[in-house]
């Protein structure tokens, strides 16, 4: 695959605009929210969250197990910037 963002393209170029999101509360919404946007080629994204992830977040959020009791923010990092879809 020469391009993984092709059907993106029609409405965001990810290779020459990157806007700066902010991303408020890292829970449900704003955990997928930032891993879908990176999954799309966004890539300048500053999130807010002083919670740890706990045990009862792991099904409706984007954190993993092996990520309970790390700070919110720190695990939404490790999960973007060790992914594996490229």
């Amino acid at each position: 695959m020469d391009n993984p963002y092709m059907k993106q393209m029609k409405l965001f170029d990810p290779f020459k605009t990157q806007p700066e999101i902010f991303v408020y509360g890292i829970g449900s919404i704003g955990s997928n929210m930032i891993y879908t946007l990176t999954k799309m080629g966004f890539n300048t994204i500053t999130a807010y969250d002083y919670d740890k992830v706990e045990e009862s977040n792991i099904p409706a959020q984007a954190f993993t197990k092996s990520q309970i009791s790390m700070k919110k923010t720190d695990a939404i990092q490790q999960l973007v910037l060790y992914r594996d879809w490229e």
